[in-house]
């Protein structure tokens, strides 16, 4: 009987040991509030991008496109496809947003054709202002130093988007790189 008791306790409790990991697991998995604000980004897009590669170049080299974002994997995730004319170039970009419950903070994967390579960056939503703000780092290409980073997708309304990517300097001041407008298509 001692046994049998025994061993019904230790059931029990690897029962309720998985009981648990699955609970967490179900938790991970869940579509939260913080996955319907990126909700905001679906839709098409005409794109009027800008760059600004260095210091000395007094105007931007222009370039416009379309982009066009879905709601992938059942809620939790944005994929964004663009494509842009730019500077005598045919740019493609692929990203994908999302938010990490593990980090409670937004998550930005990106890669296009102007490099072999891809960024990532980590960031939170200001509901009141209606802002996503990434920051991240990289290597730069020239001088293989780490350049930090942040990218800004500013909502002005439900069919303008104001985005940027800036470069960190050493006076701890940001200078844009890419400057774009997102206008949804009707």
């Amino acid at each position: 009987m001692k046994k049998f008791f025994i061993l019904f306790i230790a059931s029990v409790a690897v029962t309720l040991g998985q009981t648990n990991k699955w609970s967490t697991l179900e938790e991970l998995t869940l579509v939260l509030p913080e996955h319907e604000a990126l909700a905001q980004f679906e839709g098409e897009w005409d794109v009027d991008i800008r760059f600004y590669f260095d210091d000395a170049q007094k105007k931007p080299l222009k370039g416009t496109g379309h982009a066009e974002n879905k709601v992938v994997l059942g809620g939790r995730f944005i994929e964004s496809r663009s494509q842009n004319i730019a500077f005598g170039m045919s740019i493609t970009s692929i990203a994908y947003l999302g938010y990490d419950i593990r980090l409670q903070k937004y998550t930005l994967y990106s890669m296009d054709e102007l490099g072999n390579f891809a960024i990532s960056a980590y960031g939170d939503y200001s509901a009141g202002e209606n802002k996503f703000l990434f920051e991240g780092s990289t290597m730069d290409y020239v001088t293989q130093e780490n350049q930090e980073f942040r990218i800004v997708y500013d909502f002005e309304s439900d069919d303008l988007i104001k985005y940027s990517v800036d470069f960190l300097l050493s006076d701890g001041t940001f200078r844009s790189y890419i400057t774009a407008e997102f206008k949804r298509k009707n």
